[in-house]
């Protein structure tokens, strides 16, 4: 029994893995801009002042990363650190959203 729950365990993980590097490689820097900027996750009220480009820059350096190989998470960790945060750590839930709506996206 034990092992069957951890064997479906693994499938699990490996299944989001796969989902996740797929997602990542398909991602373009627009639609990783537009997630930030939806979902605003520095609270800059980019989207109360119609700024559309607020999250370009960061989306592009994401983007890259991603082509490098990291995961989405990692990237957005990176890309959010060093230009919100100086490259200190900083509470990661506030990209639990924009994984969620791009993932959302890619179903």
């Amino acid at each position: 029994m034990f092992r069957a729950t951890s064997n479906v365990a693994i499938l699990l993980h490996n299944k989001r893995v796969k989902q996740e590097v797929y997602m990542s490689v398909a991602l373009t820097a627009h639609q990783i801009s537009q997630a930030l900027f939806e979902t605003d996750p520095m609270n800059t009220c980019c989207k109360e002042n119609h700024c559309f480009d607020e999250y370009d820059r960061e989306a592009v350096g994401v983007k890259e990363s991603l082509d490098k190989g990291q995961s989405l998470e990692q990237a957005l960790i990176q890309e959010i650190s060093e230009w919100f945060y100086n490259g200190e750590d900083f509470d990661t839930g506030k990209i639990d959203p924009i994984i969620k709506l791009l993932s959302e996206r890619d179903s």
